[in-house]
């Protein structure tokens, strides 16, 4: 199990992986700022929030294949994709992780840069995309989606290292306390 991953910087302290639930809050916060990403794309594009749960939406319904729920789509996945990518390579981690008190590092202790950083989040972006414009392949991406998000889960609890981390050769740290 990776717990100590050495001294990245003599001034600095040892690198210690990041707890599960750590990671799990950081993604529960994550998910929140990305809803709230979808929901202003949606309402940028014009599209009212329909209850999709009723049969009878005073609005109309959406078909997957409308032009706009495409577009809205796209816009919310890419925005995510930046979200990600961006703020890992900047400073190491996302809103979440950083309230969680944790960050994204190479196996040597740096940032990743923006190619790694966006190597993490590549599965989830190239799924997606393939989803919202080819939706006869929605079932079988979303599923695919799923069943990574479910392995990185428990691959967290085993050895504390995701999908996405293996992918980029990255670990989640905890951020040392000064």
């Amino acid at each position: 199990m990776v717990t100590d991953l050495g001294e990245a910087n003599p001034s600095q302290v040892p690198l210690r992986a990041a707890q599960p639930l750590a990671r799990i809050a950081a993604r529960s916060i994550d998910f929140g700022v990305w809803f709230g990403l979808q929901i202003l794309a949606a309402f940028g594009a014009g599209v009212a929030v329909v209850d999709l749960t009723s049969t009878e939406n005073s609005g109309g319904s959406v078909s997957t294949t409308d032009p706009i729920y495409i577009a809205v789509g796209v816009v919310a996945v890419v925005g995510i994709t930046l979200y990600e990518t961006v703020l890992v390579s900047i400073g190491g981690a996302t809103v979440g992780k950083r309230v969680a008190g944790i960050r994204v590092v190479t196996h040597d202790g740096q940032l990743p840069d923006l190619w790694v950083a966006g190597k993490r989040i590549a599965p989830f972006t190239v799924l997606a995309l393939i989803g919202l414009l080819a939706p006869a392949t929605a079932n079988w991406t979303n599923g695919t989606i799923l069943v990574l998000a479910v392995t990185s889960f428990l691959l967290v609890f085993i050895d504390r290292r995701t999908v996405w981390d293996r992918l980029a050769s990255t670990v989640v740290v905890e951020v040392a306390q000064r």
